[in-house]
């Protein structure tokens, strides 16, 4: 699939760059390619066209779907890309390009890392014609097939059905294409409706974040003239340059859009040593190389991979999509195939995937990228004040475990209105969900999610984190410590019952989803410590007195002992409904359990008695887990295995997949950085632990950050270290390789 290739504007550096022989056949032998707002998916077709999908972060139709903003058809002659005929596709890492050599012609295309435009340049031994046409598939149509609306995850009532709108051709002058979707209407008025909030959707109906939002491309290229209104053509000659800009803003009529994609496309020359220059900053970040035998090559490479994934994708409008970022291509499940916009779990953000991004940017030193995700946070806590308020009657706020881009719960796990309104009635509602506090109650009626709370907390233990390792005040001021305040205020008011010894007592609640009625949950216990604990380490806030009184009265980990002392999910727990290991929140997200840390022996022994060793797919924690508790045998197998299942139906080998979500599935990239980040470094502010976790026969060379704006290297190889620095002033322990 690929090799390491040296790259000249990253000296010494190499990369594991894909290379394929053959042409592809379909978008599902697709490269990606981005530049943090804008992806594409590019491939070859038909032995003559080269294809791509051009998505945006913020992308979002009238339902609330993030969509492709259309599929581009450069068709070049007959045969160009024609089995039997010398052929390399090469994704060039080290720029972020990829590059086509055919018989006699020579391709590149890259996505600017600082405008939103792709660029696409043809070199041929002979001059060639050139046509490009844009391809659109939304339609004006009513959706009802329920396997289809699943995309959609259904943001208003009624539920049975949706309705998709046309895209617009835009007229764009003689000599460019262009488009655009252009959302008519809106489900967020109902979707905030349905969950009590119309009057906030009365009040604030101006801030509608979809009514008029468009979405388009402009398509241009010299020599290139207009032969119908979604399609380019040219006279032939040796050299072709296109630019294809692709802008998302909200405008009244889709014309308006018009000067947002004009304004897209700077100069190539200059754009392209900018470009680069990003490029060779972000690789020079940071860096896991493994060796040693196949199975550390298949890690080196799909770490690698998976960093470049995020950076295609993590710098845009809006955070990271768990269920195939930008790259997803025709939806394929049950038997029957939809359109590239669909994708299962719709639009929303479940938090519980959307952090597996987040958490392997810390030890990357890829803090600029995390940003999207707090902001949109930060963007959603005035309407998350008002819900609790009128969800719950407290003050403070907390956050929908799947949350909608601008701040709700996503309609269907929060109950239509004919379920609620059963159960506001007094009648049962439907068997699978569980309203447990009478007629009156507004939380969500979804079980699974009803009281799942600590993922508001887990993303302040992210943003503690990356202020750890950044110093960034200005982060932690402005969006890490509004959260924390109002994510503790919610708790403090929410959770007033004490226990027999005097403690608070967390009930009712739920530990994740799967214990769905709990008493002290282990993952609430622990993000309530975890985040108290990191709060009163920083110097000069007010609430500490409080805090530190408050902390000295919430429950201890739940523990039991018979034949060792191991962690549990809760003190009592019933209505196990699904397959996590929640007792295992102690050593990951919350790091009270592992290496160099008392009690290692506990974090171990609960690992060995957890009811689901769900392996190494998806958003299943087992590799992190074991990196951190120091299992390096076991981690080891677990990110091989990671590292070698990619999606079947895909050609990427980093496109991962689908397993509980959608292809590429970002949540399995994210474990298997994390747990390669954790089998090479564990770090607090006072310790590194180097090699913790790492299994003998396998060589390493990486540099990684650290709390304190600490920046640690190293290169281990044949049993002993050959460079280390970045460890002077804090204690170390250098931990041999693992049998």
């Amino acid at each position: 699939m690929g090799d390491r290739g040296p790259c000249a504007h990253n000296a010494g550096m190499q990369f594991p760059d894909v290379i394929w022989h053959t042409p592809s056949t379909d978008e599902h032998g697709s490269m990606p390619l981005g530049n943090g707002e804008v992806g594409i998916n590019l491939w070859t077709e038909n032995g003559r066209d080269l294809c791509f999908y051009v998505a945006r972060t913020d992308a979002y139709d009238g339902d609330g779907r993030l969509c492709k903003i259309g599929r581009i058809r450069i068709r070049l002659p007959e045969g160009t890309f024609a089995l039997g005929v010398p052929f390399v596709q090469r994704l060039d890492l080290a720029t972020a390009t990829v590059r086509i050599r055919a018989d006699g012609l020579t391709l590149q295309a890259w996505v600017d890392a600082d405008a939103p435009v792709l660029r696409v340049a043809i070199e041929a031994r002979e001059a060639l014609p050139l046509v490009v046409t844009g391809e659109l598939w939304r339609t004006d149509r009513v959706i009802t097939d329920q396997d289809e609306l699943f995309a959609f995850m259904r943001q208003a009532s009624p539920v049975e059905q949706a309705h998709e709108t046309p895209d617009d051709v835009l007229d764009a002058g003689g000599s460019a294409i262009a488009w655009c979707h252009h959302n008519r209407h809106s489900t967020w008025a109902a979707n905030l409706g349905h969950q009590f909030l119309g009057d906030w959707a009365a009040a604030h109906a101006a801030d509608d974040p979809l009514l008029h939002r468009a979405f388009g491309c402009l398509v241009s290229g010299d020599g290139l003239v207009c032969r119908d209104p979604l399609t380019l053509a040219g006279a032939p000659r040796r050299r072709w340059d296109l630019a294809i800009a692709a802008a998302c803003e909200r405008v009244d009529a889709p014309a308006g859009l018009l000067p947002a994609l004009r304004q897209a496309t700077p100069d190539p020359v200059m754009a392209r040593a900018a470009h680069e220059a990003w490029w060779q900053a972000f690789w020079q970040r940071s860096w896991i190389r493994v060796s040693g035998d196949a199975a550390a090559e298949a890690v080196d490479r799909a770490y690698c991979l998976q960093r470049f994934l995020f950076a295609c994708s993590g710098r845009g409008r809006f955070p990271i999509k768990f269920n195939g970022s930008l790259f997803t291509v025709l939806g394929r499940d049950k038997g029957k195939t939809f359109t590239p916009d669909w994708r299962r779990w719709g639009g929303a953000y479940w938090f519980q995937n959307t952090r597996l991004a987040y958490w392997p940017m810390i030890m990357a030193g890829d803090a600029d990228m995390a940003l999207p995700l707090f902001r949109m946070y930060r963007a959603a806590l005035p309407l998350a004040r008002e819900r609790t308020r009128v969800h719950h009657g407290i003050d403070g706020a907390v956050m929908p475990e799947t949350m909608t881009p601008w701040g709700t719960w996503g309609s269907a796990d929060y109950g239509y209105a004919a379920k609620r309104a059963d159960t506001l009635a007094g009648r049962p509602a439907r068997a699978d969900y569980h309203p447990l506090d009478g007629p009156a109650d507004r939380h969500a009626l979804c079980g699974y999610l009803r009281r799942h709370f600590s993922g508001a907390l887990e993303l302040v233990a992210i943003g503690l984190d990356l202020h750890a390792m950044s110093g960034d005040e200005a982060f932690l001021h402005d969006e890490v410590l509004p959260l924390a305040r109002e994510f503790l205020a919610f708790y403090r008011a929410y959770f007033r019952t004490r226990g027999p010894d005097g403690r608070l007592l967390l009930w009712p609640s739920q530990a994740l989803e799967t214990w769905q009625a709990a008493s002290d949950p282990l993952p609430e216990v622990a993000a309530l410590r975890w985040v108290l604990g990191g709060l009163l380490a920083l110097p000069g806030l007010s609430e500490a007195p409080a805090w530190r009184a408050w902390l000295d009265e919430l429950p201890s980990l739940p523990t039991r002992r018979h034949g060792g002392t191991f962690l549990l999910p809760a003190t009592v727990y019933d209505l196990n409904m699904n397959c996590e290991n929640p007792e295992l929140y102690a050593v990951f997200p919350f790091r009270f359990y592992g290496v160099g840390k008392p009690g290692l022996e506990i974090g171990r022994e609960t690992w060995k008695r957890r009811l689901n060793p769900m392996g190494a797919q998806g958003w299943c924690q087992d590799p992190i887990q074991a990196a951190l508790l120091g299992l390096g045998q076991e981690a080891k197998t677990l990110v091989a295995k990671g590292a070698t299942t990619s999606d079947p139906g895909s050609r990427f080998p980093a496109f991962w997949g689908p397993n509980f979500d959608w292809t590429p599935d970002q949540d399995h990239g994210g474990v298997l950085m994390i747990a390669l980040q954790r089998m090479v470094l564990q770090a607090e502010a006072d310790r590194l632990d180097l090699l913790p976790a790492w299994p003998k026969g396998w060589d390493v060379d990486f540099r990684l950050h650290a709390p304190g704006g600490r920046v640690v290297e190293g290169r281990y190889a044949g049993g002993a270290w050959e460079h280390l620095a970045g460890v002077d002033g804090v204690t170390v322990e250098r931990h041999a390789h693992q049998e």
